[in-house]
């Protein structure tokens, strides 16, 4: 089916062609987005816009009409220049699932750092077919935050979003993702076994004295997101740390108004270490901007101020399913023993990312009375929340069953492997 859009690009008009039609009545809810909700694929038969099209293409994406949106958003992934990222990035919280898809897509092979944390959120809360597409660009540029996303997206329902998770896992280079890829050879789909044969053959070329002694068991309870608060910080300040003078620019910076500074200066602020730079987060813990209260939330746990605890237990009853996870997580970096009553109840959340943190975060209290809760989850029907519990055990310096041994997701048998080694040792 041809067709032609006409968008004013000074006196250029864009004409393109069209493989399959724009879905009618396309959904209004990303998150209610069935995976056929997908935007066309379209083939363009003229010469790329120039950066100088990039205002009117932002303009179109505030549009009444889908198809203005649509094309505004395919257009600016063929402009190769830095002012498409912020419009895009906006995209991808359009009501329309194709037009937010389109955006993400548009995305790929920009390598800027304010992509990652939009395109993260993306994957956790977007309908279908996003959340395959921001997966497939984050794994072009994988990251210690995109490998988070990957250990758990790897085990997502929809196989378009652990095939790419995979990806991520194997351009990472970490030989500890070894048997997680191992375990996605044997899944339903045969574009998630290619692409973990793939990544697998990605870490089969490192050097033997990376692949010796890290392979097994997978140090699931020890990646990245998971690690223990104080080795997570170090290893972060380490490559993100701030200076006063770097501090004090992104704190001016998260008075912007425009919400997406506000989210960049409150992720970069997580490298601070600064008690000025902890008083202006707990000022935006109440931003009207709900990916902004992520990163503050976020950065406070990051940094680790005992003082932020308080503040930052009532957002695990936020309505934001992401808000709570984000306080379930900062929660536990802070290892608060008072913060013990509301992450159990936590563990409760109707949400399984929200339970697999707050567990998680009850294995950072090392308080072991909340071990016959962890045991508990430690059979949940959900594998996140299973290998979250397993992996709590361990640090709370109890054993596992063994039946958990034989659980039928490897990654689970991997984590109780590592809790079991770590009971072991004096």
């Amino acid at each position: 089916m041809k067709i032609r859009a006409v968008v004013t690009m000074g006196a250029g008009v864009v004409s393109l062609t069209m493989l399959t039609p724009s879905p009618a009545g396309s959904c209004s809810n990303q998150a209610a987005c069935g995976c056929n909700d997908q935007p066309p694929f379209v083939l363009f038969d003229s010469p790329a816009p120039s950066a100088a099209a990039i205002p009117g293409f932002a303009l179109a994406l505030r549009d009444s009409g889908e198809p203005a949106r649509l094309n505004a958003a395919q257009q600016l992934g063929r402009i190769q220049d830095s002012g498409v990222v912020m419009p895009l990035v906006t995209a991808l919280r359009d009501p329309s699932c194709p037009v937010a898809s389109a955006a993400a897509w548009s995305l790929r092979g920009v390598s800027d750092p304010r992509v990652e944390a939009p395109l993260l959120h993306a994957v956790e809360s977007g309908g279908c077919l996003l959340r395959s597409r921001a997966m497939s660009v984050l794994a072009e540029h994988p990251s210690p935050a995109v490998g988070r996303m990957a250990l758990r997206a790897i085990v997502d329902p929809d196989p378009r979003v652990r095939a790419p998770a995979a990806e991520a896992l194997g351009r990472l280079g970490d030989p500890r993702a070894i048997a997680v890829l191992t375990t996605a050879l044997q899944d339903t789909s045969k574009h998630v076994r290619q692409a973990a044969a793939e990544a697998l053959g990605r870490l089969a070329k490192l050097p033997q004295t990376q692949t010796a002694s890290d392979t097994s068991p997978v140090l699931v309870c020890e990646w990245e997101g998971w690690l223990p608060p104080a080795a997570g910080r170090a290893r972060y300040r380490a490559s993100h740390g701030l200076d006063a003078r770097a501090a004090a620019t992104w704190r001016r910076r998260l008075e912007s108004p425009d919400a997406q500074e506000r989210d960049r200066a409150a992720r970069a602020l997580e490298g601070a270490t600064d008690s000025a730079t902890v008083s202006a987060l707990l000022q935006h813990l109440h931003d009207a901007n709900s990916i902004v209260r992520d990163g503050v939330i976020r950065s406070l746990g990051r940094i680790g101020s005992p003082r932020a605890s308080a503040a930052i237990e009532p957002a695990l009853g936020d309505p934001d399913k992401h808000i709570r996870q984000a306080a379930a997580w900062a929660l536990g970096q802070l290892e608060t023993k008072d913060a013990v009553p509301a992450l159990l109840e936590a563990t409760r959340d109707t949400n399984e990312q929200v339970r697999a943190d707050a567990v998680w975060a009850l294995g950072m209290t090392a308080d072991s009375a909340t071990l016959p809760r962890v045991r508990e989850l430690a059979g949940s029907e959900r594998q996140a929340v299973r290998v979250a519990a397993v992996c709590a055990i361990g640090w709370l310096g109890g054993t596992v069953d063994t039946t958990v041994l034989r659980d039928s997701s490897g990654v689970v048998r991997a984590a109780a492997r590592w809790t079991r080694q770590r009971r072991s040792k004096p």
